[in-house]
């Protein structure tokens, strides 16, 4: 499990791999409408899944630091950096987009929302459009701005997290969960404007039961270990599947995969080792994953423009081979962005903003930039 037997030199390339697995699945969710039967019946979950991840992922690489007295505004910098490259091209991507297909009739609307989204902000006042979401220009984006507040909350809270206070944080965003459901009768809430608190409720159960799980690793690490392509398998299978609305307890269903089977699968992922080829494979998995996940709204516009909705046209009457060629092409695009455009970019930005780590600093080795003989591109995060 350890590259060399060192915990400080843990990696977990199969988190890797099912990182990836769920930016498809999100991308697939997307343009569902010309996958025919092959597309995901519920891929919100599949964004509580990062979020876990992204909590053990921080709390891996930062916590110990942060608490000797790694200076907060320098782990906030280098969040920033690890995001903000590809948020901004997704940025334009979208102003693009939206400004050739949805231009909304108050062009201050359209342009408030550009200046706040630089700032990786929602703008204050709703889109003209059904569901004002948060990021209209880019509706993904929304995750990224609650995994902004989750930073700045374990930034703050860490040096007196203690295991009690950190299971209060848990249970409170639990309590927010159940809440959410009861009344809306969805977990699937914070893309929208109307629905932030769910959105908090999200973040903050499934990211600090990320931190949880770290610690809990640290103290026993699981000695389970599954092949990648069996985690691949079960980590999808709940999203494979929909219950019914109108019951008014399908919310039940997405509480027990976001606060029991994402986790879980988290869990199993940190003791189940990627060997040989599939090494190779997760580390493409995460390297596509953030990009895909990123910019693949972008580019669906230009798809449902050429193919009309009203009409049985190309990508219909072919499904689900061309949707299926669009998401491998997103894929291949995601891939080169990650090694040619966004590693090279973060390194350099890091070599000159980030002061130096202290000697004991573990890194961002779970996911690290550093090419290997198994991994010559490198891993990300």
């Amino acid at each position: 499990m350890a590259a060399s037997g060192s915990v400080d030199r843990q990696t977990f390339d199969t988190l890797d791999g099912m990182r990836g697995i769920a930016a498809f699945a999100v991308a697939a969710m997307h343009i569902q409408w010309f996958l025919g039967p092959l597309h995901p019946m519920i891929v919100s979950v599949a964004v509580d899944f990062f979020f876990v991840l992204s909590g053990f992922v921080i709390a891996y690489s930062y916590e110990a630091d942060l608490k000797r007295g790694y200076a907060r505004r320098s782990f906030l910098l280098a969040r920033l950096i690890r995001l903000y490259p590809l948020f901004f091209l997704g940025l334009v991507l979208g102003t693009i987009s939206k400004g050739l297909y949805d231009f909304p009739d108050n062009p201050v609307t359209f342009w408030g929302n550009v200046i706040c989204n630089l700032f990786m902000l929602p703008y204050p006042l709703p889109y003209p459009q059904t569901y004002d979401d948060l990021f209209p220009l880019n509706f993904p984006a929304w995750s990224i701005f609650y995994e902004w507040i989750a930073y700045i909350l374990f930034a703050l809270l860490v040096r007196h997290l203690t295991n009690r206070w950190l299971a209060f944080v848990i249970l409170a965003g639990l309590a927010a969960l159940i809440y959410t459901g009861l009344t809306e009768g969805t977990l699937d809430r914070g893309t929208w404007r109307p629905s932030l608190v769910g959105g908090l409720a999200r973040v903050t159960f499934s990211f600090f039961i990320g931190v949880a799980l770290l610690r809990a690793w640290q103290r026993a690490p699981t000695r389970i270990a599954l092949h990648p392509l069996l985690l691949f398998a079960l980590m999808m299978l709940p999203m494979l599947w929909r219950p019914d609305e109108n019951t008014g307890f399908a919310w039940l269903y997405e509480l027990g995969i976001v606060a029991v089977w994402m986790p879980l699968m988290v869990w199993l992922g940190t003791g189940s080792p990627a060997k040989g080829a599939w090494k190779k494979i997760c580390a493409a998995l995460g390297a596509i994953s953030y990009p895909l996940y990123i910019i693949h709204a972008t580019i669906y516009p230009y798809i449902f423009h050429y193919n009309d909705p009203s009409t049985p046209v190309f990508f219909e009457q072919n499904a689900p081979w061309p949707a299926l060629v669009v998401i491998m092409l997103l894929g291949t695009a995601s891939w080169l962005l990650a090694v040619y455009v966004d590693l090279p970019l973060r390194r350099r930005l890091s070599l000159k903003l980030l002061p130096r780590r202290p000697s004991h600093a573990r890194g961002d080795r779970l996911l690290s930039d550093k090419p290997t003989r198994d991994n010559p591109v490198g891993r990300f995060r």
